[in-house]
């Protein structure tokens, strides 16, 4: 697997889901080994993880660090940054060099997010031969528009054997910028939740309407906007279970309808779900 984003220590949310679906593929008897970029800073020196998939901090070997992984995420950062685009481009050639040593002894790559890990399982696939899924958890940002970047995209849909998209938005919106000639192997595919039941179910009757947003607090989620239409609004109660940069809840976070937990536990996010 090959991701822009995942946990750089045990109680670490960001990139928590592509742990998810590297564990669920073990469960399924494959075995898994994420490509993840090596972290700078304070997070230099990431932690092993037993229980998962066998994580590769890449470039180990070649120098490289990029400053627009991690933290807040790639479009986040790079708005905080810009000048750390700047890093990307040097710091993938590492990365893509020390991943296709990997890439050469595995059946199958597994890019999340088109770019600009679906980029570089790209020219991984091609170079050694090896097919090529791509996860498109949203659809590509505003400067994948432009040139080169446009090139680039239609260029990872056109390799993949599949591109995966987590909703039907998704899929138009990539469909919409790639063309229709690649409908047939651009399908979607949700992510899904584990739908054993942790809690019993809540008594049908009358009272206060309750919303529950679970996710990354970025902008890009929609929680101002679920935040807005309920402020005036009599008898609805909203709980938010996530963390990050998230100047919704920041701002917004005065509102008595409002219960803001943090970062929760899968367990008890679905908990929270049945109640």
């Amino acid at each position: 697997m090959l991701t822009s984003s995942y946990p750089l220590k045990p109680d670490d949310y960001r990139g928590g889901f592509v742990r998810d679906l590297g564990m669920t593929l073990m469960d399924a008897g494959m075995d898994v080994e994420v490509a993840v970029p090596r972290p700078r800073g304070a997070d230099a020196a990431p932690f092993d993880d037993p229980e998962g998939p066998r994580i590769l901090w890449l470039p180990s070997i070649l120098p490289g660090r990029a400053r627009g992984f991690h933290e807040a995420g790639i479009e986040t950062n790079l708005q905080k940054d810009p000048l750390a685009a700047l890093t990307i481009p040097p710091f993938l050639l590492a990365y893509a060099a020390e991943a296709f040593v990997r890439a050469m002894f595995c059946d199958c790559i597994l890019a999340h997010w088109l770019l600009p890990m679906g980029a570089v399982g790209a020219v991984l696939a091609r170079v050694t031969g090896k097919p090529l899924v791509v996860v498109a958890h949203s659809g590509p940002p505003p400067a994948a528009r432009l040139p080169p970047m446009v090139q680039t995209v239609r260029y990872t849909a056109g390799r993949a054997s599949w591109v995966v998209c987590v909703s039907d938005s998704v899929r138009r919106q990539v469909l919409d910028m790639v063309g229709g000639g690649h409908n047939e192997h651009v399908l979607t595919l949700p992510l899904g939740i584990d739908l054993r039941p942790s809690a019993q179910p809540p008594r049908h009757g009358r009272g206060d309407l309750k919303l529950l947003f679970t996710g990354r607090l970025v902008r890009m989620k929609g929680l101002d906007v679920l935040m807005k239409s309920i402020r005036d609004m009599e008898g609805v109660r909203l709980t938010v279970m996530g963390e990050g940069p998230g100047g919704p809840v920041k701002n917004g976070g005065e509102q008595a309808q409002l219960v803001f937990h943090g970062a929760a536990a899968p367990e008890d996010v679905r908990a929270a779900m049945q109640t």
